[in-house]
């Protein structure tokens, strides 16, 4: 039941010797909804990430330099804000004489930065097929303890296939649909589908671990409460079948802060999700 927040690390490295730029083997990372690139202009670098299957990322570069100036004091970061291609940094060679040498890391996440205060609002279930079991709930000890930075995720039982529902309005800035492995060792934790949908207050919501192929939305497309989005699965970091939903906005690419939600039930009643209780 353990989950990867939505996270994709990739390490990249470039050199240039005497002017001249020599790119390694092509890298990407786990997940290819973020592809970065990199485009020369005379005596500049150009750094920039391309995004396919999302809209809404946060992106962190570091890195080291030799001989080059960056724009921006490292370690940057940038939201793609719905764009789907987006400058990270430029590197201006210094002395054209001595030989140059960069190295970088990226890290990104789905979704972008708060901007506004998080007003009480309360989610419809994302199913509506229940009652379904919390598997884990708020600081849960088995992944969703202080520092996971899953604090306020929680995790319903599910089996395969059940219908995934939106338990807000919003827009799909984010998925992924290719995966159809998963496991409970670390090694599948890159390995998994979701769906990540932008809210109107500016927070976000992921739907995590769905099937293969089992998403039924697309890219840019606004959803209505309740609307279906996908179906539940098994892929990634996981030990059964469930469905891991949290609200979040995301700090930089390497870090996310999620918020506490309360579910409205249809008796009318407004509940924080408890460890082992159905709904």
């Amino acid at each position: 039941m353990t989950l990867r927040p939505i996270l994709s690390l990739s390490r990249f490295a470039a050199f240039v010797v005497m002017g001249f730029l020599c790119l390694p083997p092509s890298c990407s990372a786990e997940d290819p909804a973020v592809q970065i690139v990199e485009q020369r202009q005379g005596d500049t670098f150009l750094v920039v990430a391309k995004l396919t299957n999302a809209l809404d990322v946060t992106i962190t570069l570091n890195g080291e330099t030799n001989n080059l100036a960056p724009s921006a004091t490292l370690p940057v970061t940038v939201e793609s804000a719905g764009k789907s291609e987006v400058p990270i940094l430029t590197l201006r060679i210094v002395d054209r004489r001595k030989p140059s040498h960069y190295s970088y890391r990226i890290a990104w996440r789905a979704g972008g930065r708060q901007r506004a205060t998080i007003k009480p609002f309360a989610y419809a279930l994302p199913y509506r097929d229940g009652p379904h079991r919390v598997l884990q709930a708020f600081f849960g000890s088995f992944s969703h303890g202080a520092g996971s930075q899953d604090e306020y995720a929680v995790d319903f039982a599910m089996p395969i296939g059940t219908s995934v529902h939106a338990a807000r309005a919003g827009t799909v800035v984010a998925f992924r649909s290719d995966v159809e492995i998963g496991g409970p060792t670390p090694r599948f934790r890159p390995d998994y589908n979701y769906v990540v949908i932008r809210h109107d207050d500016g927070t976000y919501a992921e739907y995590v671990h769905l099937d293969k192929d089992g998403v039924k939305v697309h890219l840019g497309e606004s959803v209505a409460q309740g609307a279906l989005l996908g179906l539940s699965g098994e892929t990634g970091f996981t030990s059964e079948p469930h469905l891991h939903f949290a609200v979040f906005n995301t700090v930089s690419g390497h870090e996310r802060r999620t918020a506490p939600i309360e579910f409205l039930l249809a008796s009318g009643r407004h509940v924080a999700p408890q460890q082992g209780r159905s709904y």
